[in-house]
């Protein structure tokens, strides 16, 4: 993992954020130190329809705290149906960006030593 911007960082992203937030019910949680606030927008029109989530994962007390802004986006078309564009990225707002991705390794690293056990 070396981005934020990437498949492989979405693919990890998506997966840590199911883990965290069973149903995907919470738009307020914490996980192992990092308080997570998810914001659902979207729009539903005759033409097209899309929706944009953000994320922002904050760390705070820690020795290195962070702020991590992560933002999913997703068009379809008049149906609803086909997916016209599908997009994400990430910005460290406040911190280093090798503690956010040491952080999101280690979170990966746990769920792959669960998934085996």
């Amino acid at each position: 993992m070396k981005g934020f911007n990437d498949t492989r960082f979405a693919n990890a992203f998506g997966r840590l954020h199911m883990a965290a937030n069973p149903g995907l019910k919470s738009y307020r949680w914490e996980t192992d130190g990092v308080e997570w606030a998810r914001t659902r927008h979207s729009h539903h029109g005759p033409h097209y329809t899309y929706q944009c989530e953000t994320f922002v994962l904050t760390r705070t007390g820690a020795k290195a705290p962070w702020v991590f802004l992560y933002i999913a986006e997703t068009w379809w078309d008049m149906d609803g149906k086909n997916v016209l564009r599908s997009s994400s990225w990430g910005k460290v707002m406040k911190g280093r960006k090798p503690d956010v991705i040491a952080w999101m390794k280690t979170q990966e690293a746990k769920m792959e030593r669960t998934a085996k056990a």
